[in-house]
């Protein structure tokens, strides 16, 4: 750790430039090779760092080994250690040919907690109070959390850590991170998957416990007997992981709320990298976790205490042509057909104009919605359902939107490709069958949705069995068997294939939708033999795809970090804290409006070396707009950052 560092050519996710180029050089934009300075013996530098008789310590002549800017940083790390009553260890990295400086506690395995700078001046400056900490991803928010944890722990020998993170497979790594650093603890986890009956015994045994908020909830609010579990006066402390979940009806605002109102001496603290760019919604954390000023510790890429310890990331977006099958068109042609006549329908009821609710093309046709806006529509329609000489109406023009949803739905998935389209069909029959409401019974009883039916059978692009409704059908299908691989041309896969063949190490491609891994995955089966691949998805109550067990899940993110798998293509469900150390490179196969989603996918790399994001955008499309969009958002999030950083909020 103790290096000297290339000017500046760090990660920007919060700097001034959109896109960093990796600097010439083998080691350009990583930790440099250090001498080995401190292999002799590992030394240990006590709270009395500068007291005349520190045991057989010679400081001076361990500090003057030290680059100026290493030694004023080992000074001010060692002054805030010894107010946290915690230790400070030089020795060697196992894993790396460089040493480092450790935090020592009886409570933590030797040589595990690294000794970052940021990372004791944020728990220094917390120590007993609620705070929120923003910091970027891939620089141990966990690891803040247990230097925080550790005073709480010495403090008070009795008291619980509730350790709250939004999804399963985040409880799990939390939870072997834990134990890791801490072995001497009793730590366990509590989610959905726990046994009722082992959810007690767990919470009265533990000093730790990392849980989903659904579930804390769950037990809290049961009726029918008293649960043990989530009980405030077990606790001295609430950690928060991914704080940018607490807004709206999500668990983590009641659960604050409760422990709030039951004890106040719980400490709250949040942990996000992923700010809002409304900074409106961060005075809202501040007031929920009652903050005081000075409370909130925002740190970029840019800050001092952060750059020594911060790996380049570049992000190269791929502008491409987007060239539709005949068979695209043709049904893209039918479906605008089919979404004007619904919209002129819904526009001939209403006394407002709707023409800036949609997106037409250069033929007059309307092509897409504009959904904030139509939303908008749909909530008046639902007012005028309680309206007694409004209410036919209303339902009239709700089974419209409802049609008009589906239509845009339909228009945008054949726009991802002829697999998702087929897909998302395949789910509005199912869906039909199942519920067979109004606007579904006009959508999938046209005949024209019918006539596309029929091509995509024709076609062999209609694998499963066909709607019940169209079984008497004697529909013909095409003598050639591969006719369906029409549905691979499209010009992203290519551009993977690329991309893969010149990257070393392992890498996570990021899909919006289920249907698109799916076919990302087919194809790189076919085009990259060799290559170990796997998938990553939630659970599902679709009949075509029912998606992953928690169980599959684990296997497949254990097989990921083992390096067992060389490709791994994710849905959202991998984008939020998980850790892969050997992750170089990072696809988008198209970019997301949702800035905090952006950060959490940057973060999947050029968390332990340099990495490098590629984001695929189709020209002249939605997708371009949604990627100038996130950048704009991008700049909000900087300036708050920033704004964070020099005023106490």
């Amino acid at each position: 750790m103790f290096n000297h560092y290339s000017p500046r050519d760090l990660p920007n996710l919060f700097g001034d430039d959109d896109f960093l180029p990796v600097n010439p050089g083998k080691n350009s934009g990583s930790r440099l090779p250090t001498n080995k300075r401190f292999n002799k013996k590992s030394k240990l530098i006590a709270p009395s760092l500068f007291d005349q008789d520190s045991e057989s310590i010679n400081l001076t002549e361990i500090l003057q080994e030290f680059e100026k800017e290493d030694r004023e940083r080992f000074i001010r790390m060692s002054s805030a250690a010894r107010q946290l009553n915690l230790r400070l260890k030089i020795a060697q990295d196992e894993n790396q040919d460089e040493d480092k400086v450790y935090i020592e506690d009886q409570l933590l395995a030797s040589n595990k907690l690294e000794a970052r700078e940021y990372s004791l001046a944020i728990a220094n400056s917390l120590q007993q109070d609620n705070g929120i900490v923003i910091i970027p991803t891939g620089l141990g928010k966990t690891y803040i959390a247990i230097t925080m944890m550790l005073a709480q722990l010495k403090k008070n020998s009795a008291q619980k850590i509730l350790f709250l993170a939004p999804t399963k497979p985040l409880v799990n790594q939390h939870v072997s991170t834990l134990q890791t650093l801490l072995p001497g603890l009793e730590i366990n986890k509590i989610t959905g998957y726990t046994p009722k009956k082992k959810r007690g015994l767990l919470w009265r045994a533990s000093r730790i416990i990392v849980a989903t908020p659904q579930t804390i909830t769950a037990e809290i609010k049961s009726f029918k007997v008293k649960s043990l579990v989530g009980q405030s006066e077990d606790m001295m402390m609430l950690v928060i992981d991914e704080l940018h979940h607490q807004t709206g009806h999500y668990d983590y605002v009641d659960l604050v709320e409760f422990y709030q109102k039951k004890n106040s001496d719980i400490q709250f603290v949040g942990f996000t990298a992923s700010p809002d760019p409304s900074l409106n919604t961060i005075k809202g954390w501040i007031k929920q976790l009652r903050v005081k000023n000075g409370c909130v510790e925002a740190r970029s890429f840019d800050s001092s205490d952060i750059a020594p310890y911060s790996y380049c990331r570049q992000v190269t977006p791929h502008y491409l042509d987007r060239k539709l099958t005949p068979l695209q068109r043709e049904f893209k042609t039918i479906l605008a057909e089919e979404l004007t006549k619904v919209i002129k329908e819904i526009s001939s009821r209403v006394k407002i104009s709707i023409r800036d609710m949609v997106f037409f093309n250069e033929k007059g046709l309307v092509v897409a919605i504009k959904i904030r806006d139509f939303n908008g529509l749909s909530l008046a329609f639902k007012r005028g359902t309680t309206i007694p000489e409004k209410k036919e109406k209303a339902f009239k023009l709700l089974s419209l939107y409802g049609q008009a949803m589906c239509y845009h739905s339909a228009i945008r998935s054949l726009n991802n490709g002829l697999p998702e389209f087929v897909h998302f069909m395949e789910r509005q029959y199912d869906n039909f069958e199942k519920e067979n409401k109004k606007f579904q019974h006009f959508f999938c009883n046209n005949l024209q949705t019918e006539t596309i039916i029929k091509k995509l059978y024709f076609y062999r692009l209609w694998k499963n069995k066909l709607p019940a409704m169209f079984k008497q059908k004697n529909w013909q299908r095409s003598e050639d068997t591969l006719i369906w691989m029409m549905a691979l041309n499209d010009e992203k896969l290519p551009v993977i294939v690329d991309i893969i063949q010149k990257t070393t190490g392992q890498i996570l491609i990021f899909t919006n939708y289920r249907d698109t891994l799916r076919k990302v995955k087919y194809y790189l089966n076919m085009n990259l033999p060799n290559s170990r691949v796997g998938i990553l998805t939630g659970t599902s109550s679709n009949l075509h795809d029912p998606g992953m067990s928690q169980k599959e899940q684990l296997t497949t993110l254990d097989h990921f970090r083992q390096q067992k798998l060389d490709i791994l293509i994710s849905t959202s469900v991998g984008e939020e804290g998980l850790d892969f150390p050997a992750v170089d490179t990072v696809i988008f196969y198209e970019p997301i409006p949702d800035i905090r989603r952006y950060v959490q996918r940057l973060g999947r790399t050029a968390r332990h070396h340099p990495g490098t994001v590629h984001i695929l955008i189709y020209k002249d499309t939605e997708e371009e707009k949604i990627f100038y969009m996130v950048k704009s958002r991008e700049e909000k999030v900087k300036k708050i950052i920033k704004y964070l950083q020099i005023k106490e909020v």
